[in-house]
Formats: C-alpha cells, structure tokens, sequence
C-alpha cells in the first residue's frame, strides 16, 4: 500500500516476483491475445460477422461465375443449394465462435474480479503504477487511487481496460453476429443473383467487385487500417480467384 508517496511491499504470490509495471505488461499481453485473436481489437463482432460473410461470398461467387456461364452448373438449383449452405454454415460458425470468445472473455472478467477481491493491496500497487506512468504524482495520485478503490465496479472496470487493455462496445452478443452473418450470406447472394439474371454475367461480377470494394473500404475505416491498402488487396486476390477459376475450367473443360 502507498502511503505519502510511499510504496508497499510486494505480494510474490500475486505479481511472482515481477514489478508491478512487469506484471501489467504480462497481463496487457493477455488482454491483447485475446482482443487480437481474430478480427482485431477496433471493430466489434457483429460488423466482423458481416464484413467476412461478403467477402467470402463474393470470393465464392467469382470462382463459380465462369461453371455457371459455361453451364457446367445449372444456374438455378446449384446457386440456391451453394449459398443456402454457406448461410447455414457462416451463421451457425458465426454463433460458435461468438460463444467461445464469450466464454474466455468471461473467464478473464472472473479472474480479474477475484484479484480485486483477494489482492486488494497488489491491485492498488498495480493502479499506482499506471497512474503514475500517466503522469499523475502526489496529492492527486493518491486521491485517484483512493477514489478507484472505493468502487469495486469501478476498479473492475478500470482494470479491465487498462491493466488489460478490453475495449468496451467491441464484444457482442453472440446472437448478433449470427444475426449479421445470416443477413449478409442471404442479401448478397440475392444481389449478385439478380443482377446474373436480370442483367448480365458481367454485370453481376462487376456488381460482386463494386460490393467488395465497399466493404474493403468500409473495414479499412472501421479497423482504422488504410482503406485503399485493403480494398486493393481484397479486389486483386478476388479478381486472381476469378481469372483463376477461367483458366482452370479452359484447360480441363473444353466447348
């Protein structure tokens, strides 16, 4: 405990040996395992769920286009069996995954509830140390601490976020992401769709590209990464499996 700018001794079994400041960079990397895992710690799970459901069905789309103009499928029953499946499949993925991470996202508030409630002193130890690397010292350091440490709501949630490093507002119900996966696997295969019957071909795959180039955009912005960075890679790599997929069916599948 730190009285008058004084600090406490450590508890071993609470930092095993390490700093304070040690111990929070241990736990900012399993905060950061976690938050990262898989989509990134900026864009919440529901708009991933969504984002990845167009690009793979647009991926997908590309590559059957050409067996679909050159009636090696029939257009109508393999259209709707291929995409009702991956629907099926995105969704039910989407609810998996968001359960698990669920799951482990509850396990670390747990832990770190636990250590709020058995380790109070190595917690004040810990927000000393982050306070103070924020600048803070003295006086008002120590009403900050005596303050945070008054609110087990508080502290917990503030421990969360800057022991660990969770962000708030990026971890969804499960339920809306399956919701979001399910909503993206059916309207755009409707779209691409459409435009394959009511137009053209061509026109539906300028109209899978158009659409990926929106959501490469749109991910870009929402993972604060270089939109046009992304949006050209996902164009490129969509537009190789396409060409890819032509080649494929001209060497193998003459007339």
């Amino acid at each position: 405990m730190k009285e008058n700018g004084e600090s406490s001794p450590k508890n071993p079994s609470h930092f095993q040996g390490k700093t304070p400041i040690d111990h929070l960079v241990d736990a900012r990397k399993k905060g950061s395992f976690f938050t990262q895992e898989t989509h990134g710690s900026e864009i919440s799970g529901h708009v991933y769920a969504l984002f990845l459901s167009v690009q793979e069905i647009v991926a997908l789309y590309l590559i059957l286009l050409p067996c679909f103009t050159r009636n090696l499928l029939p257009f109508y029953p393999s259209f709707l069996i291929i995409f009702l499946s991956y629907a099926l499949w995105r969704t039910s993925s989407s609810l998996v995954r968001g359960y698990a991470q669920l799951r482990r996202l509850h396990k670390l508030i747990e832990e770190e509830h636990w250590e709020i409630t058995h380790h109070r002193e190595q917690e004040r130890e810990e927000l000393y140390a982050l306070y103070e690397a924020k600048g803070f010292s003295g006086p008002i350091l120590d009403e900050i601490i005596t303050t945070l440490m008054s609110d087990d709501n508080r502290l917990l949630e503030v421990m969360l976020t800057e022991e660990i490093g969770l962000k708030r507002g990026i971890y969804d119900h499960p339920l809306q992401a399956g919701v979001s996966a399910f909503f993206a696997s059916v309207s755009a295969p409707l779209l691409l769709g459409a435009c394959f019957v009511l137009i053209s071909p061509i026109a539906s795959a300028f109209c899978a590209l158009l659409l990926l180039a929106f959501i490469g955009f749109a991910s870009g912005k929402k993972e604060k990464a270089p939109s046009l960075t992304t949006t050209v890679w996902l164009l490129s790599s969509a537009i190789f499996l396409h060409v890819a997929s032509h080649l494929f069916l001209s060497l193998f599948y003459q007339g």
